[in-house]
């Protein structure tokens, strides 16, 4: 366990007048973040939460402490480890639920838990957590149940992004609870139009999308909108991504495609996917009554441990699990079953699964949260149904998806009508509350020392 010496050495560490590589305002946010054991770090797109939270772990590093980076996703995983690398860090980040380790239970084998908890903490003097904005409620308690004593916990993420599918908002509710709080403006001139088009979505402002693409510019001009009714935005797009090879993005899996609707509408994810695995994968192998072809790129439709029933055994578990939103690729198929690489894990589902994986050429906004590719094009569906699904925070996060290019294709209007609907405060925890009545409780008592958040 991390003595409370040592920790106070990291907040001594960023109490400097300079640290290498943050600017002065960075350096604000980070002392502002570590002022207690759960600390905030927020930010836009471009605003540089990575960089900022890659000096953090290396001055963690640097003073002899174990430092574990977790995130909600396989995909923001990788690219927390990837982001993590580059910047000379090697370490290896897991999904929360891998990090807590599930494991089977029950007389049966058939119920589950998570192995790290209040009475088997996990081994880090500091916890990173990424894209923690779309952590739940009952997820965000699971990971913090599990810190250790005297440890702290670094929360990244942005809270203007789309809320968790699961229950509750927990991480705008910490700040609104008055939890440590560092906050990053500054936009980075490499970031370029997306996260200019980002803050003007967020503050609700009329957005400027690029006037042409130009990756190499000092400030990139990586934000485009292609006007076209809703009858044409499929042939736009197919005739769009063969020119996107001039950019550099010719393997598909630089390339992402996201809608708003699974099956409402001729714009739905089942509709594109029916014609992007045409497009993309039309000579795959396929297998009687199995909709999948050999190369199809898939995402699993729920938590699961694999292989199921009498087979599965408590130190299979970890190995095994595949998480909600995990994007792989079909390796073999047949009548009754389909196999597909997952990361380092390669999975066999039966056809007759509860609830199989789904064709993942397109997807939709709300599963892309937590993930990045090269090239986003994102889909402008002006239906009903869209209308009932989009919002600020929808289009706020969709565009971020995209590392380098981001491009929306069909009507400027139905955009523009989707930002306008802010449902960000909809929902109702009283986490917030609880947490200060909690706080205030803690500091009314007499004892010397009071343990707390902050």
């Amino acid at each position: 366990m991390a003595s409370q010496f040592r920790l106070n050495k990291l907040r001594r560490y960023f109490e400097k007048t300079e640290v290498a590589d943050v600017s002065a305002h960075q350096l604000v946010a980070v002392r502002a973040a570590l002022r207690g054991r759960v600390g905030l770090l927020t930010g836009g797109p471009g605003t540089g939460k990575t960089h900022t939270s890659a000096v953090i772990v290396r001055a963690a590093r640097e003073l002899g402490l174990t430092v574990g980076a977790v995130a909600p996703t396989g995909k923001a995983a990788v690219r927390i480890t990837e982001a993590m690398s580059e910047r000379g860090l090697l370490i290896q980040a897991e999904t929360i639920h891998t990090a807590l380790q599930p494991m089977r239970t029950g007389y049966d084998g058939q119920g589950w838990q998570f192995r790290h908890c209040e009475a088997d903490p996990l081994p880090f003097d500091l916890l990173l957590c990424d894209e923690t904005s779309m952590v739940d409620l009952e997820l965000g308690a699971k990971l913090l149940g599990a810190v250790q004593r005297g440890s702290q916990v670094l929360l990244v993420g942005d809270p203007y992004q789309l809320p968790p599918v699961g229950g509750g908002k927990p991480f705008c509710d910490l700040i609104k609870a008055g939890i440590p709080h560092g906050h990053l403006t500054e936009i980075h001139r490499f970031a370029g139009r997306i996260a200019h088009v980002c803050q003007q979505i967020r503050e609700g402002n009329k957005w400027e999308p690029s006037e042409r693409v130009d990756l190499d510019a000092p400030s990139p001009e990586n934000m485009r909108h292609v006007e076209c009714h809703a009858s044409q935005v499929i042939p736009t797009m197919l005739a769009l991504i063969p020119k996107l090879q001039q950019y550099g993005f010719i393997d598909p899996d630089q390339i992402q495609i996201i809608c708003p609707c699974n099956s409402s509408g001729s714009l739905s994810r089942e509709k594109l996917n029916t014609v992007l695995q045409q497009h993309w994968n039309p000579n795959g192998a396929r297998a009687e009554k199995n909709i999948f072809r050999i190369g199809d790129k898939i995402m699993v439709s729920k938590n699961f441990f694999y292989p199921e029933g009498q087979f599965a055994r408590r130190q299979l578990a970890s190995n095994h699990y595949v998480a909600n939103g995990e994007i792989g690729h079909v390796v073999m198929n047949d009548s009754k079953w389909t196999e597909a690489e997952f990361g380092n894990r390669t999975i066999r589902v039966p056809r007759d699964f509860d609830k199989p994986p789904v064709p993942a050429w397109a997807i939709t906004g709300h599963k892309s949260q937590g993930s990045q590719w090269p090239c986003v094009i994102t889909v402008a569906d002006g239906s009903g149904a869209a209308d009932r699904v989009c919002s600020r925070a929808w289009w706020y996060t969709v565009i971020s998806r995209a590392g380098k290019l981001s491009i929306t294709i069909g009507q400027r209007a139905a955009i523009d009508r989707h930002c306008a609907n802010v449902d960000l405060d909809q929902r109702k925890t009283f986490l917030t509350e609880r947490i200060q009545d909690w706080k205030h409780k803690l500091s009314s008592k007499s004892s010397r020392y009071v343990p707390s958040l902050s």
